[in-house]
């Protein structure tokens, strides 16, 4: 019983170690009074963008009027979240030849988001802009990366303005801001420098 307590109590104290490394890691943007709600809409109700565009307005205008609520914002999934794509990656900036950037089947960790959002969550932009009435439904995409993703493929230049794609099946996407890193799967991650964000209004608020 000794030795076992022994082990527990060493245990113990690694785990407290751990939980304040990981603690005092910053997760690039503000925790503190922040919640967040998570919910589904009924597909039949509200079946097309413009009702559920509606629907999460009119909801994020009434929790922001609640006693206590100081901002409030809409987004596909808040940190830590798991959220993403899972696909082999060929990274193709335009002009330059493809680059195979990942081994086989990887979730490429993206978000969608308001045009609020990085106020909102404290997340600085670094280049560029935020998402704005500028990215229209239907018109060319617009997307934001994450800070390490420019310092690995613009180390000595300006990704804002440039356009990039995934995968030879999808549009081209505009670069029109490079966010902070954040860390997207909590304290611990490191998924690496390939996250990005696409306008909520452009991606339908699905």
């Amino acid at each position: 019983q000794t030795a076992l307590a022994f082990v527990l109590q060493v245990g113990a104290g690694l785990l407290v170690r751990g939980f304040l490394r990981l603690n005092a890691v910053s997760p690039g943007f503000e925790i503190k009074n922040l919640a967040a709600l998570t919910l589904s809409l009924p597909g039949k109700r509200y079946g097309t963008p413009a009702l559920r565009q509606d629907f999460y307005d009119r909801l994020r205008d009434r929790v922001a009027g609640l006693p206590g609520v100081t901002e409030a914002t809409l987004a596909g999934g808040v940190p830590p979240s798991s959220s993403g794509i899972m696909f082999s990656v060929e990274l193709e900036i335009e002009g330059q030849p493809p680059q195979k950037i990942t081994k086989g089947a990887e979730l490429l960790p993206y978000n969608t988001v308001a045009d609020d959002y990085f106020r909102v969550m404290r997340i600085p932009l670094v280049r560029g802009r935020g998402f704005d009435r500028q990215d229209t439904p239907g018109g060319p995409p617009s997307i934001i990366i994450i800070d390490r993703m420019a310092n690995r493929f613009w180390p000595s230049g300006d990704p804002v303005g440039q356009r990039i794609r995934f995968n030879v099946r999808q549009p081209w996407m505009t670069i029109v801001g490079v966010a902070g890193d954040v860390k997207a799967r909590g304290p611990s991650d490191e998924t690496g420098d390939l996250e990005f964000y696409k306008s909520m209004r452009q991606e339908g608020y699905a």
